[in-house]
């Protein structure tokens, strides 16, 4: 499972900013906030694009979106809920964070279905998959969408915070 999130904080100070200089400043930092709120929705759509194309789909459809809104700060955490999100966002053997091939523990070797080969393998290792960080390049998409539909003036006083790996 792997979690990344974005968030707006900053929609109280614009209110009291524009109430200085407008009439109407509730309904554009409320107009703001439900144009983003629509954004991180329709911005799962960009996990499905970046996730792999995998024979089942799976990962794609794994990600879900959980909104928060506390006031002076909306936040959009996209979660992907496959058990391998991790693997695939982070690398695995010799190309993940432990640096070594993958190895049997409980028989002399591997046996695996290889998709590309239509095949089942056998190898006494295997060197793993490079990492692909696919929730990281659709946050960043997700955070760019978002950041521009604010107005101008309610983006003076937004700051976007962005976490998760």
């Amino acid at each position: 499972m792997i979690r990344v999130t974005v968030s707006l904080i900053g929609f109280e100070e614009a209110q009291r900013r524009l109430a200085n200089i407008s009439s109407s400043p509730p309904r554009i930092v409320r107009g703001a906030k439900f144009f983003a709120t629509k954004r991180f929705q329709e911005g799962l759509r960009y996990f499905t694009e970046e996730a792999p194309k995998g024979p089942t789909g799976d990962l794609s459809k794994s990600v879900v979106l959980e909104l928060e809104d506390s006031g002076n700060t909306l936040k959009g955490a996209y979660t992907s809920k496959a058990l391998y999100a991790g693997w695939v966002s982070r690398g695995t053997g010799v190309f993940g964070p432990f640096n070594t091939p993958i190895v049997p523990t409980h028989a002399k070797h591997l046996l695996y279905f290889w998709h590309k080969q239509g095949l089942w393998m056998l190898s006494a290792h295997v060197k793993g998959q490079p990492a692909n960080p696919f929730m990281i390049r659709a946050r960043k998409r997700v955070k760019d969408m978002v950041f521009s539909i604010l107005p101008r003036d309610v983006r003076e006083d937004i700051r976007i915070i962005v976490g998760g790996k």
